[in-house]
């Protein structure tokens, strides 16, 4: 089947130049959400104002290559993703961060889901840009079914001294995502799909003094390629993690770094010397070695 509807992800100046470009075929719109909407002799052109640019038409595929080359390399390809049959995907972010909270996310799609999310270009949130995961996980919040768990640092570091590992607290937030995902629901899930993280046996080990602890679940490496539902997932979780890394920043007028490099050793030595001990617990994950190299 060909395709006839594009959909990509643009920046402001992108939109700016989408303007000048379209200027001649602007027609007027109702829409709150657009910046405009055009249409010219390949296809229709909607500029929303969050950054998507949808392109329908016999001819979408070549207006969409103007501002996205490579799309044009596989124009016969629909998705990276097959329905499967409704299920719940989970997944995390923030696990090999020193700076910031972790979260994880457990998302539900059905077919009606699936079609709003590939029509949206969602995808392994790898493969995204910074920019893109804001767009995308925006648009997201606004009908997908999910469960959100945010886990602080000063919490976090709390948990660890008490014990708990990291595979462990992550088996208790996921267990937890998917509970809180079936109440939000009001039924049970068909099953669910968790990157998997540790073997399954070890994951219900985890758990063994929990009260409620979800079954039906398929536990797959990789799970943001073979899931839509873990791959929205883990846009949002980015999504989210990118907001409170935000925050910390606004709140002590830092610049953090992701991952747990020797730049973080760096950039982590001016945030420790200007913020004190007290405060760099609760932006910080106290267990890593950046935090052993920064006391050394």
């Amino acid at each position: 089947m060909i395709r006839n509807t594009f959909t990509i992800l643009v920046d402001k100046a992108t939109i700016e130049k989408m303007r000048k470009l379209y200027q001649e075929c602007i027609v007027e719109n109702e829409n709150e959400y657009l910046d405009f909407f055009a249409k010219n002799e390949n296809c229709s052109i909607s500029v929303y104002k969050s950054g998507k640019v949808v392109f329908q038409g016999n001819k979408a595929i070549y207006e969409a290559s103007i501002w996205e080359p490579e799309i044009i390399n596989a124009p016969l390809k629909d998705n990276e993703f097959t329905f499967e049959g409704s299920h719940a995907g989970s997944d995390e972010v923030g696990t090999g961060d020193f700076f910031g909270p972790i979260i994880v996310v457990a998302a539900y799609v059905d077919e009606k889901y699936f079609n709003a999310l590939t029509n949206l270009g969602v995808k392994d949130s790898k493969k995204l840009t910074d920019q893109k995961i804001k767009v995308i996980g925006h648009e997201l919040l606004k009908f997908i079914p999910y469960s959100h768990l945010r886990l602080n640092n000063e919490k976090y570091n709390e948990m660890v001294e008490k014990g708990y590992n990291m595979n462990k607290l992550k088996a208790y937030l996921h267990n937890k995502a998917l509970i809180n995902l079936e109440k939000k629901l009001n039924k049970k899930i068909e099953y669910s799909v968790i990157d998997q993280f540790t073997p399954e046996n070890l994951y219900y080990a985890y758990l063994k003094d929990e009260i409620i602890v979800e079954k039906n679940i398929k536990f797959i490496t990789k799970g943001e390629i073979h899931s839509i539902a873990v791959a929205a997932a883990s846009i949002i979780a980015r999504y989210s993690f990118l907001i409170c890394l935000e925050k910390i920043e606004k709140e002590y007028q830092i610049k953090l770094l992701k991952g747990a490099s020797k730049q973080v050793d760096v950039r982590a030595k001016e945030i420790y010397k200007k913020i004190g001990k007290d405060n760099f617990r609760k932006i910080a994950k106290l267990n890593f070695k950046n935090y052993e190299r920064l006391e050394s």
